[in-house]
């Protein structure tokens, strides 16, 4: 009997239109210290220029520091605020019919989030999905410290990764899809033999015509 396969789906571009620094940013703008807002907000627009300088997992980093000090009951309601207003009206409606696709001709759903498991954990259940790798922030005394627990997902995963994520589970990586939106899941999708590129970003999409991966035009909602 072959082995089982996978569906590797990128969160963010793929399934919802919002990113992960979008929503450290949107969360510091709504702390309760209003003297300390402003440079919370600071800190985490600081980290867009360090992502755009090619430097993901600094960036990451750097935007969720300005939640530090906020506590778990306000980073609850932050949370679920976020997911009712930003995730469940930002839904990429031909990248969940790709994961509905894969689920039913019996893939493992596996979800990749640049997003901290305190915003985006739901989405697993909402979209039936088997695994969710994604971010989390640590807590410390009832507060956050500013810091992301490790490893850190940054949008980078490479081919390695997914090798070894399919020889723990016992797939077939060489059967398996992965579906990719920027230039950073290049090595995501290279470590599949069934990889795709959903509305990519113009380095994804040149790639994808240098090693002719098929290419899925899609739009969110919002």
């Amino acid at each position: 009997m072959p082995a089982a396969t996978a569906a590797y789906f990128r969160v963010e571009g793929v399934l919802v239109g919002r990113r992960g620094l979008s929503c450290a940013a949107w969360m510091a703008a709504r702390q309760h210290d209003l003297v300390g807002r402003l440079g919370r907000l600071g800190v985490a627009l600081a980290a867009a220029p360090v992502g755009a300088a090619g430097d993901p997992l600094t960036a990451t980093r750097l935007a969720w520091r300005a939640l530090k000090d906020c506590t778990e009951d306000r980073l609850v309601v932050l949370a679920a605020q976020y997911w009712d207003d930003r995730v469940e009206r930002a839904w990429n409606p031909a990248g969940v019919a790709l994961l509905e696709r894969c689920r039913a001709q019996g893939d493992r759903i596996v979800l990749l989030s640049e997003h901290p498991e305190a915003v985006i954990g739901p989405i697993r259940g909402r979209l039936g999905a088997d695994e969710l790798v994604c971010n989390h922030l640590e807590l410390a005394s009832g507060r956050l410290t500013g810091r992301l627990l490790d490893p850190v997902f940054a949008g980078v995963t490479d081919g390695s990764w997914v090798r070894e994520h399919a020889r723990r589970h016992g797939l077939d990586p060489a059967r398996s899809r992965a579906y990719g939106t920027a230039r950073a899941d290049a090595t995501l999708l290279s470590g599949v033999g069934l990889p795709c590129a959903v509305t990519p970003d113009l380095p994804l999409r040149r790639l994808a015509a240098t090693f002719d991966w098929p290419v899925v035009e899609a739009r969110p909602e919002s």
